[in-house]
């Protein structure tokens, strides 16, 4: 699933953020917002490195 297609207005993930706010995030190709910059340094020190923090590799399936 994408997240364009995640419904509005449900219940978070184990992150706790709704996908309304990552849809934000990823609307712009550049990022642009503080939050957007911090997200993409996040996620590019996890490339660069190889690793991910232990509270992120968490996914929940719900059937």
């Amino acid at each position: 699933m994408e997240l364009s297609d995640t419904p509005n207005k449900r219940a978070p993930g184990s992150d706790g953020i709704p996908s309304e706010v990552w849809k934000l995030q990823v609307s712009e190709k550049i990022p642009e917002s503080k939050m957007q910059k911090i997200i993409l340094k996040i996620i590019n020190i996890m490339y660069d490195s190889g690793e991910i923090q232990t509270n992120m590799d968490t996914s929940i399936v719900v059937p």
